[in-house]
């Protein structure tokens, strides 16, 4: 009988100990994912309050009554080139990857302005004045 006793206890030491680690490694594992849902949530607030901050900079340098007449004749002026420059500069000094102005129209925008882009293959210089792009329909997906 002693033996009897013996495996028992063994065996509800080794019950209680493999318990034990698989608690503690779910407990881990979901401090884990805690910590990475927080940390994307932190980053993505910070990314959502720089870009409120870029859009109301450019904002504020760019004149709204301007932007009809560029969308109507195509013809470029000094301010034009200024708030070009400000937008090239801003998102070559900064972890800006896009940085344009658009009029969006019934079934189409036109871009005013956009700045370079060299990670662009497509287009590193950037759409020009008057460029028009049809939004995307669940059709081109």
């Amino acid at each position: 009988m002693g033996k009897g006793k013996k495996r028992k206890r063994k065996s509800l030491r080794f019950k209680l100990t493999t318990s034990m680690i698989i608690f503690a490694l779910l407990l881990v594992f979901a401090i884990g994912l805690l910590i990475c849902v927080r940390y994307f949530d932190y980053r993505m607030n910070g990314y959502e309050v720089s870009a409120f901050e870029y859009s109301r900079t450019a904002a504020g340098i760019i004149d709204g009554d301007r932007i009809q007449g560029y969308l109507e004749t195509g013809e470029k002026d000094e301010h034009y080139y200024d708030v070009l420059n400000y937008l090239n500069t801003a998102q070559r000094e900064t972890s800006i990857k896009y940085y344009y102005v658009v009029v969006p129209l019934e079934d189409e925008f036109v871009y005013i302005w956009d700045a370079d882009n060299a990670d662009d293959k497509d287009d590193p210089a950037g759409y020009e004045l008057g460029y028009r792009e049809k939004y995307a329909s669940d059709d081109d997906k």
